[in-house]
């Protein structure tokens, strides 16, 4: 049974803060996120023991990270974060190169 959905999916993703509704505040270092900034949002589900459908599943956790704020993200996620960035060609090349080089000085 796939318990994800494509349009929230569990785990890493990196999506920009939307032009309208809630700014978003990161999870490291507690401040907002910027209208229209790439962030890490990071998802992950809780559900009923007697409700495994997609309609019937609940919110546990969707934590947002700047991009610079992967620190508080275990080495897997981590990972898993650089090789999305990089495979996104809609992130500024300025962005990729910093989140690179700040991931491979702690690797």
């Amino acid at each position: 049974m796939n318990r994800t959905s494509s349009t929230s999916p569990m785990g890493i993703s990196v999506k920009q803060v939307a032009a309208r509704g809630k700014i978003p505040n990161c999870q490291y270092c507690r401040k907002n996120i910027a209208r229209g900034k790439w962030h890490t949002v990071n998802v992950s589900y809780k559900y009923s023991s007697q409700n495994t459908d997609e309609e019937k599943k609940q919110w546990r956790s969707q934590r947002h990270y700047h991009l610079g704020c992967f620190q508080s993200l275990n080495k897997k996620e981590q990972q898993q974060l650089f090789s999305i960035v990089n495979a996104n060609s809609d992130i500024d090349e300025s962005e990729k190169d910093s989140l690179d080089n700040a991931l491979k000085e702690i690797w």
